[in-house]
């Protein structure tokens, strides 16, 4: 029923003619296609979408080999029959990918699809008021015929108007879902939205993961305290001091009232065997409130000053 349904909605969207002006006429990606098993359809979507990015000439890791299995151990939630959108956006940071919830609207989502991005969105193929939640991966598009190209179920590709799709995605508060490797940004990124991204691939992957989308975002918004405070702690857990203090320097100078950007570009002048140059920011660290880890490099400085005269 929902497949005769489908075929027999009209094909006018709510794109307006300048928005399908911006956009190519027809695009189309290489998702591998993983069939969605019952309940499976989330980790199934998620697996698809990080194929695809090793597909596509990305380092493969074992992360991103991970099987359906494998995720739905992370993201199936008992007595609820499938995964919630907060469990797939937390296995996609596990993953060491970032997780960036598109805002509402066909034009950014299409627009992703052009630039090679696939996207899964959530649609409720049922009723508001007896839902049936379904994960499908966005794979292309056909403008002329009105058309959107998805994996779902267990076919690949398949063709729905794009009206049944905004339709069915409505209900599901047009929720839509782009998995990036870190160091990559949506077209129309939010400066919020994506440095919180980016802390929430902190603490679910660890800075290695998310050094790079702190690199990212302080390349785009080059004044934005917590990318360039990202930036360095990424550089400093992966052993690169030098580049550490290139950005707590630019983080401290541009943000002349933080005591955190002041102590850190401190302590990592210190361990780069520059204490008199650590110095000043280590005093100032301690004027700005810094607190115990401020008091604390300081006294580490001083005590190496001390020992070196």
């Amino acid at each position: 029923m929902l497949l005769l349904w489908l075929a027999g909605c009209a094909s006018r969207s709510s794109l307006s003619p300048a928005e399908q002006a911006r956009l190519a006429p027809f695009s189309a990606l290489s998702v591998p296609f993983i069939a969605q098993q019952e309940a499976y359809c989330g980790p199934a979507a998620l697996a698809m979408v990080l194929a695809a990015q090793a597909g596509a000439g990305r380092a493969a890791t074992p992360a991103l080999e991970a099987s359906v299995d494998a995720l739905a151990q992370q993201m199936l939630l008992p007595g609820r029959g499938g995964s919630l959108q907060v469990e797939l956006t937390v296995a996609a940071r596990r993953q060491g990918q970032l997780a960036y919830v598109l805002d509402p609207g066909l034009p950014r989502l299409l627009a992703e699809v052009q630039a090679g991005r696939p996207v899964i969105a959530l649609v409720n193929l049922a009723f508001d008021w007896w839902p049936r939640w379904h994960y499908v991966v966005v794979t292309g598009y056909d403008l002329a015929a009105g058309e959107l190209l998805l994996h779902s179920g267990a076919e690949a590709n398949q063709r729905w108007s794009l009206t049944t799709f905004e339709r069915l995605w409505a209900r599901g508060d047009h929720w839509a879902l782009l998995v990036l490797p870190p160091g990559q940004l949506p077209l129309a990124a939010d400066e919020g939205r994506y440095l919180m991204a980016a802390l929430d691939l902190e603490h679910s992957a660890g800075l290695d993961a998310a050094g790079p989308a702190y690199q990212a975002a302080a390349r785009h918004w080059p004044a934005n305290l917590t990318a360039l405070i990202g930036s360095g702690n990424g550089a400093y857990a992966a052993g690169d001091k030098a580049q550490a203090v290139r950005w707590f320097r630019q983080a401290a100078e541009q943000h002349p009232g933080s005591a955190v950007a002041a102590n850190n570009l401190a302590q990592a002048l210190l361990e780069l065997g520059l204490p008199a140059a650590a110095l000043p920011w280590a005093e100032r660290a301690v004027r700005l409130g810094g607190g115990v880890a401020a008091a604390h490099t300081l006294a580490a400085v001083q005590q190496t000053l001390t020992a070196l005269r």
